[in-house]
């Protein structure tokens, strides 16, 4: 592997057995998820996942490219729920061709998680945007979530329709235009969490190059293959990002006893 591939750490090269044509195949196995974001995001979030968790939670999983990368981090299993049909097939195709054994996927909603306070941690990863009810989803969250659990947040901030652009963030359905921590700070500690650490993400060239990914035209494979080049210089800019340039934020919570 070239120190490109390295850099790019393969995120979602699994979804590779997935690809509707053989340059995607190609290029998921080589630099991994074609989304630009999704490595952005996933950068933010990971040492913040407890490897040994016996039960970890995984909600609004979409395709389940990040709940895969969970998997392998972690020594215990992983539940993860995606409502949207279309979604959930391509995770549950994925998983029977890559037989990772430690994920169960379902169609649950926040209100059906099954037994109450039994999950060492839970991610939440750019879901809550999609909620208009959000108080309400955490605290339904929290009854899934053991005393001092880990709840690992993600959603954008109030800079993310002017970076992603106005249209992309209606068409994919945030309700809502973003939060900052004291929007959201408030809401996870009513739910009954307490903020351990936060950072904001999506600085300055992360949010160049959300601006090619989802804003600009022009030939497709050009693009995905310069945000390649892109994206090992764009994590090197997410080491300190500001609250007044960043177009997302990621908080690590723990569930109050």
């Amino acid at each position: 592997m070239t120190p490109l591939g390295g850099l790019a750490m393969s995120l979602g090269s699994t979804h590779a057995v997935s690809a509707p044509s053989a340059f995607l195949a190609f290029y998921r196995r080589r630099f991994g998820i074609e989304d630009f974001h999704t490595h952005i995001r996933w950068h933010a979030i990971k040492d913040w996942i407890d490897p040994t968790a016996r039960l970890t939670l995984d909600v609004g999983c979409n395709t389940g490219v990040v709940t895969l990368a969970v998997a392998q981090l972690v020594t215990g299993n992983v539940v993860a729920s995606e409502f949207n049909d279309r979604n959930v097939a391509e995770a549950q195709k994925v998983l029977r061709f890559t037989g990772i054994a430690n994920v169960s996927l379902s169609q649950a909603d926040m209100r059906e998680l099954g037994e109450a306070r039994r999950f060492d941690q839970a991610l939440l990863i750019d879901v809550l945007e999609h909620i208009d009810d959000d108080e309400l989803a955490l605290h339904e969250l929290a009854k899934a979530v053991l005393a001092g659990g880990r709840l690992i947040v993600s959603v954008p901030t109030p800079r993310y329709p002017v970076v992603f652009g106005r249209r992309f963030h209606e068409a994919i359905g945030h309700v809502r235009d973003g939060y900052s921590m004291a929007t959201l700070g408030p809401k996870l500690r009513d739910a009954g969490f307490d903020v351990i650490e936060h950072r904001y993400y999506t600085g300055k060239v992360a949010s160049l190059g959300a601006v090619i990914a989802y804003r600009w035209g022009g030939p497709w494979r050009a693009k995905w293959l310069f945000l390649t080049v892109l994206r090992p210089v764009a994590l090197l800019g997410e080491r300190k990002v500001k609250e007044e340039s960043a177009a997302s934020l990621a908080v690590l919570a723990v569930r109050r006893p």
